[in-house]
């Protein structure tokens, strides 16, 4: 799974590198300052998602709701 994201991460900085470079040809030095307002938005989004992020922990105890099933047992009866 790990590898699958960072080879998303990778695809996606990919992408952007040729946008940027369609960008720039297309609207020329306006876009340089465009660019950066949009990379220190960025830049700030990050910062923000890194202090509002929960710290991922797995479980090592099983939770009361896995433990007790949300259907009756099958009847002794029943094969």
């Amino acid at each position: 799974m790990l590898a699958e994201v960072a080879s998303q991460a990778l695809l996606i900085a990919r992408l952007r590198h040729r946008l940027a470079g369609r960008r720039t040809h297309r609207f020329g030095a306006s876009f340089k300052a465009i660019e950066q307002v949009q990379l220190a938005f960025e830049a700030s989004e990050i910062a923000i998602a890194k202090l509002t992020a929960k710290p991922w922990v797995a479980d090592d105890e099983p939770d009361a709701e896995k433990n007790n099933p949300k259907r009756r047992p099958i009847p002794g009866h029943i094969p």
